[in-house]
């Protein structure tokens, strides 16, 4: 019974060992973010529903988006503001004050709400990321004092 035991316990840790989640990570890109799980590069939306395993971090992920949204919304506006600007300055007669204003508020709130998306997203990788099980390894270890096996967690 024993060496039963000690077979079983043997295979459980085995294959513990080769199960365990993935971290991602992001790394900026030319165009975009680039999100990868450990070496393999994934998709936006591969990444969604990576994410959707955790309430918190998808829940997180949509503000994200949201605020996102907002802000090139804004940028949007800052270009026409932006265009505005520059057909009064062509206009000797008329004064692009206003329009000037409007393409600096519109642009610095295009920032804050893009820069707060990111700090969203980062924060949902994060929390997805802390809420992985630790990596189990079992291993054949040789050293001055003989052959054994290591578990490690």
């Amino acid at each position: 019974m024993t060496n039963h035991f000690k077979l079983i316990v043997f295979f459980v840790l085995i294959s513990v060992s080769f199960v365990h989640a993935q971290e991602i990570t992001v790394f900026p890109g030319l165009w975009n973010m680039e999100y990868y799980e450990d070496e393999n590069k994934i998709t936006k939306t591969e990444l969604e529903s990576i994410l959707s395993a955790n309430q918190e971090s998808l829940t997180l992920w949509q503000e994200a988006k949201s605020k996102q949204t907002l802000g090139y919304v804004f940028f949007a506006a800052e270009v026409g503001f932006g265009t505005w600007t520059a057909i009064k300055l062509m206009d000797d007669e008329e004064e692009a004050l206003v329009p000037g204003i409007a393409t600096i508020g519109t642009g610095i709130v295009a920032m804050i709400f893009l820069n707060s998306a990111n700090k969203k997203k980062k924060e949902a990788i994060l929390k997805y990321n802390s809420s992985l099980d630790k990596k189990v390894s079992f291993d054949l270890n040789i050293d001055s004092d003989g052959l054994g096996f290591v578990l490690s967690f």
